[in-house]
């Protein structure tokens, strides 16, 4: 059985962010909730479309994983580099250490500090 989560990018910030615990979307895919079954999956999905329609992400979709203990490691290349962060400079993006993926969360109309 694959596992999945749900990415999309937040609207007013751009960033790369996943579906986390209680509807709030976090910019760390390793706190994520995860989907195994596909009832599961449509609930993803329709969190999705409903952050989509309050103009909160754009473009949610379901993104296959490795579920270890504590992390979540996409299975394709395309969607590991969109965890990084920016590709093009080393200092910018998650690897730069300005923006800490592990401490912030999207609650829906402000960016908190978790």
């Amino acid at each position: 059985m694959t596992t999945h989560i749900l990415t999309a990018n937040h609207l007013a910030e751009g960033h790369v962010v996943f579906l986390g615990e209680n509807g709030i979307w976090v910019s760390n895919a390793n706190h994520a909730v995860r989907a195994s079954s596909p009832e599961d999956k449509t609930r993803l999905d329709q969190s999705g479309s409903a952050a989509k329609a309050a103009s909160l992400v754009i473009e949610p979709y379901l993104v296959e994983v490795e579920a270890n203990e504590n992390t979540n490691i996409p299975i394709k290349t395309r969607e590991r580099m969109r965890t990084l962060g920016p590709t093009v400079r080393l200092d910018l993006g998650y690897q730069s250490g300005t923006w800490k993926p592990d401490t912030y969360a999207y609650t829906g109309e402000e960016i908190v500090q978790i």
